[in-house]
């Protein structure tokens, strides 16, 4: 089995951007080659503007690639909570921006001719107790409210005892991956679109207008941080908190049930799909979600996932595995627009909704960027205040970063190095200080400092995915040290064991 998307995989081969090597000047700067900074940075083109997209890794690289595909009107929040936390004009802002969204997208796939296995299929949201039949039935109501074309079922033809289902129609399925390399090839095509990979932001200087990267600096009108989570140190990081969730796909002989979306209630839920190409066929189901940092005593995600698949579906046998981030925003909606800093632009909190929500914050920052007045700004407002909708879910969050930055600055760590095995990592105490110690296969230590560069936290060892996380803001290092994911923008600290 390949730890590799399936998206990935099956995608045709990309071209290579260069790295930037030298100071430039544009009208706006994106930050991040995903859906969200991809489709900011392919409209303002369009538009005429002049745009300079860097992306740390490859396109698709950081979440997109790595999604599950689903392009739904359907929410993990539920339409009947944005109505109780919100208004029900909120809520059918919400469901029309989905759904132009997706409608966006298919324009892309069909009449700008970006071949990407776009497909509408319908989308099925089931319950399997009386518990979840009652929220499934007022979600139902809620739904129909929003303005979405839903119908109710008894049943379906899903491998399940379920009691109760909505159908969401006009939902879609495609690669993202082949999605995001067309937009990026069209975005360097352009006489004003500019894309760099392997180009990591380092900082931005508010008062010049700049981003600086390792080898040139950026001159821009706006800036677009297009990184799933703000960089550097930002005030929606206590707003939008970090998980893990996972995609286990196997390769089938037919199709067990219709082609569809299909997701429960179980907490967490399960999301499934099917993917053809040429004469194969795949299941991709996932689920197994955490909380990013937090997965030290039950690391059997895929496991877990294997066991649900065996149990209901006939897989012929497994073949891809991988896990990706989102971030759950503390009153539900994402937060797409300006910033508290003028001319930087964020979307960030998309829950586990982000290839659909990356395009609505795409065309909404497009919008902003020309000055012209979009709805939609209205539900996602960046820099609004929601006390009554956010405040447990934030104080809950945020009571958990100060936890463990108490428990793990002042909680006892292991002292002896060798208690490391291969292949794996641990926080070791020495002195008084304390270690980040990975022991590689060739039984080779590697010694770092445990402290996330961004606000200091002590990062922890996913065993699973075999690398250190934080759990405060999400960033993730390899077992060397080497950042993966912000919002950190710089490595983990070597740290000298014999020192």
């Amino acid at each position: 089995m390949e730890n590799k998307s399936l998206w990935k995989a099956t995608a045709q081969k990309k071209p290579v951007y260069p790295a930037l090597q030298e100071n430039i000047t544009t009208e706006v700067v994106v930050v991040g080659g995903g859906i969200t900074g991809l489709t900011a940075a392919y409209e303002l083109t369009r538009a005429g503007k002049k745009v300079v997209v860097v992306e740390a890794l490859s396109v698709g690289d950081g979440t997109t690639g790595l999604s599950s595909c689903h392009l739904n009107t359907q929410i993990d929040y539920g339409y009947q909570n944005v109505k109780q936390s919100f208004d029900t004009e909120t809520m059918r802002l919400v469901a029309d921006s989905r759904f132009s969204a997706i409608n966006y997208i298919e324009k892309q796939c069909t009449e700008e001719e970006m071949s990407s296995d776009f497909k509408r299929v319908s989308g099925f949201l089931y319950a399997e107790n009386v518990e979840q039949e009652k929220f499934l039935l007022d979600e139902y109501h809620a739904s129909m409210e929003a303005g979405l074309s839903v119908t109710l079922h008894d049943e379906i033809p899903f491998p399940s005892t379920v009691r109760k289902a909505i159908e969401y129609h006009d939902q879609a399925v495609f690669n993202s991956q082949k999605y995001v390399n067309h937009l990026a090839e069209r975005i360097q095509a352009s006489e004003n679109g500019q894309v760099f990979e392997n180009t990591r932001v380092k900082d931005i200087s508010l008062k010049d207008k700049k981003v600086l990267t390792e080898k040139g600096d950026i001159t821009a009108q706006h800036i677009v941080l297009a990184t799933h989570l703000p960089l550097f140190f930002d005030v929606l990081q206590t707003m939008a908190a970090p998980y893990r969730s996972y995609i286990l796909v196997g390769e089938v002989d037919h199709r067990d049930m219709p082609e569809a979306l299909y997701w429960d209630l179980q907490e967490p839920y399960h999301y499934t799909r099917y993917y053809h190409q040429g004469e194969k066929t795949w299941l991709a189901v996932g689920g197994a979600d955490h909380k990013t940092g937090h997965n030290e005593q039950n690391p059997d995600n895929y496991e877990k996932l294997k066991h649900y698949m065996q149990q209901h579906f006939n897989i012929k046998k497994f073949t891809y595995q991988w896990s990706s981030q989102y971030y759950e925003p503390a009153d539900g909606l994402p937060y797409i627009g300006l910033s508290p800093f003028k001319d930087v632009y964020v979307g960030t909190g998309y829950s586990g909704d982000g290839l659909v929500y990356g395009t609505v914050a795409g065309l909404l920052l497009k919008d902003m960027m020309l000055n012209r007045e979009n709805a939609w700004a209205k539900a996602y407002d960046a820099r609004r205040f929601t006390p009554v909708a956010s405040f447990k879910e934030w104080a809950k969050e945020n009571m958990e970063v100060v936890t463990d930055f108490v428990k793990d600055y002042l909680g006892n760590a292991e002292k002896e190095i060798e208690t490391v095995p291969k292949g794996e990592g641990k926080i070791i105490s020495k002195n008084k200080s304390k270690f980040a110690v990975y022991r590689n296969e060739n039984d080779q230590i590697v010694s770092l400092s445990p402290i996330c560069p961004h606000l200091k936290c002590v990062v922890h060892w996913n065993t699973q995915e075999k690398s250190w996380d934080c759990p405060c803001h999400g960033s993730r290092f390899t077992p060397e040290g080497k950042l993966i994911v912000g919002p950190a923008v710089s490595d983990l600290e070597k740290k000298n064991w014999n020192s």
